[in-house]
């Protein structure tokens, strides 16, 4: 119940949020992306992509394809033309074969979800082995121990910033 008022309050806010919250969501893509550098000829999904600011830095790269359930959201990534796919979908039904992904991103997202175990089983479903995970989710929600329990990760790096905001897990998928 609580993801849909979550959706209608992105959408409602979508040709705004870039104004409000740019250079908080900069600073925590940078972070995974200086981590993890997808190459051409990777699929790479940002799950939860909201205006595609993740999608935007990886432009003319790998091939990319941004799933948000907000229609607002997904409208402001198509206006900027970052060459991605756009599927209208949540974290906890992405509409993906499994084992399909070379990479799933997915900033801040998980502590929006009605099931965030869900969503993680999901993402690890749509990776394919050998594959990557660059998350976070806000710190106020889950340590970084935290995210990599919930993903059932023993290895891969956990990071916390209370700069950021966010806790973050870059791990590969065995």
């Amino acid at each position: 119940m609580a993801a849909k008022r979550v959706i209608t309050d992105y959408n409602a806010t979508a040709g705004i949020y870039d104004k409000r919250y740019a250079a908080e969501q900069e600073t925590k893509i940078g972070f995974i992306t200086y981590r993890l550098r997808p190459g051409l000829g990777a699929l790479v999904l940002d799950v939860g992509c909201g205006t595609g600011r993740l999608l935007e830095r990886l432009k003319g790269g790998p091939f990319c394809v941004g799933i948000d359930p907000s229609i607002g959201m997904l409208r402001e990534v198509k206006r900027k033309g970052c060459g991605a796919d756009v599927i209208l979908a949540d974290a906890e039904h992405i509409p993906i074969k499994s084992g399909m992904a070379d990479y799933v991103f997915s900033v801040s997202v998980l502590q929006l979800l009605d099931e965030p175990a869900v969503g993680a089983r999901e993402i690890l479903r749509v990776l394919k082995g050998g594959g990557w995970i660059g998350v976070s989710a806000l710190l106020k929600s889950f340590t970084g121990e935290a995210l990599k329990a919930l993903f059932g990760i023993a290895d891969g790096e956990a990071y916390e910033s209370e700069t950021m905001k966010d806790a973050f897990v870059i791990a590969q998928k065995r």
